[in-house]
């Protein structure tokens, strides 16, 4: 069954279609805002994993939404116990980088407003 799951992301990621992916409510008892906040961050995260190489998504979905071990992880994916222990932690530093990289864009964006709303 992860083997289908593993391969239907591989087929997904090769589209990088970002609009194709899907966006589900998980909560039913939250208000409708922290709802619609609970998708619009899942679907920003969807796009972040988009940026990633694929290797580096997989063993992140497998690990965090599937909550797999690093054992079966490397059961499913072929590579060893270490490699996923590698692909896992680099992948995440490499998520942090565009985390950062995307808010210091936000800010920067934000300021130049801030400036020419004052200037006016």
């Amino acid at each position: 069954m992860y083997t289908i799951a593993v391969n239907l992301q591989k087929d997904r990621g090769r589209r990088k279609d970002p609009k194709s992916l899907t966006q589900e409510d998980t909560y039913e008892r939250e208000t409708p805002e922290s709802k619609l906040l609970q998708k619009e961050l899942r679907f920003e995260l969807d796009c972040l994993l988009e940026t990633l190489p694929e290797h580096y998504r997989l063993v992140l979905i497998l690990r965090y939404t599937n909550q797999l071990s690093h054992k079966e992880i490397a059961g499913i994916t072929g590579m060893s116990v270490r490699q996923v222990n590698n692909a896992v932690h680099r992948a995440k530093i490499s998520l942090r980088k565009i985390v950062e990289a995307k808010e210091g864009q936000r800010y920067e964006s934000l300021g130049s407003y801030n400036n020419e709303k004052s200037q006016s």
